[in-house]
């Protein structure tokens, strides 16, 4: 999946609009691992690194699965996979957030959908059908529902876009608890555009 310039010619757009969307999908105290040390870590921990447009938003699971909050898929069309491979290659891949309600929307669907960003961002994809390293041998074998969706590598950096002047980490806590230390979020501060980063991910070996 390799395009012409043409087709991620609008990665480096601000459109202020779009943070909207990306802000409805922060969810204070969701932060459960720790994030990928630098761009090198975070490409590691990815199945695919994608340059992608979203498409839509629809329900995935709800709570009658055994999870404590609903979860719903944000549908990505793959512009260009940067890293790695989808699984399987699809012509979408379906990146999954928890959708509790929150205080200014009791349908979260409904308002993501309103929002939808226009433009495009680079996505840190981890497929959830792909079993822990510490599982051990005769663990429960994951749900086959799972190999359906992924997740980013981590809220604090999974996601980037252009900002007004660089680059930005859009699903990120604003109050994050390690501002300077060496992240992967902190990493996109080398790159101005994220033409500049998708290039770097792309040449890396």
């Amino acid at each position: 999946m390799q395009p012409g310039a043409a087709a991620i010619g609008d990665l480096d757009i601000h459109r202020r609009s779009d943070m909207e969307f990306f802000s409805r999908l922060r969810r204070p105290g969701a932060l459960y691992i720790r994030p990928p040390a630098d761009l090198a870590a975070g490409v590691k921990a990815s199945t695919a690194v994608v340059i992608a447009e979203v498409t839509g938003v629809r329900p995935t699971r709800t709570p009658g699965d055994g999870d404590p909050q609903p979860l719903i898929g944000v549908v990505l069309r793959p512009v260009e996979v940067l890293k790695g491979r989808l699984r399987p290659e699809p012509k979408e891949a379906v990146a999954e957030f928890l959708g509790g309600s929150t205080a200014d929307s009791a349908d979260p669907i409904a308002e993501l959908r309103r929002t939808l960003p226009r433009g495009k961002a680079i996505w840190f994809l981890r497929w959830n059908g792909k079993s822990p390293r510490a599982a051990k041998t005769g663990a429960t074998p994951l749900p086959e529902v799972d190999k359906q969706y992924y997740s980013l590598v981590h809220m604090e950096g999974g996601v980037f876009v252009q900002g007004p002047s660089g680059i930005l980490a859009p699903t990120a806590q604003r109050n994050h608890s390690n501002p300077t230390g060496p992240s992967l979020r902190n990493s996109r501060e080398k790159f101005q555009k994220p033409s500049e980063l998708a290039h770097r991910i792309r040449t890396a070996t």
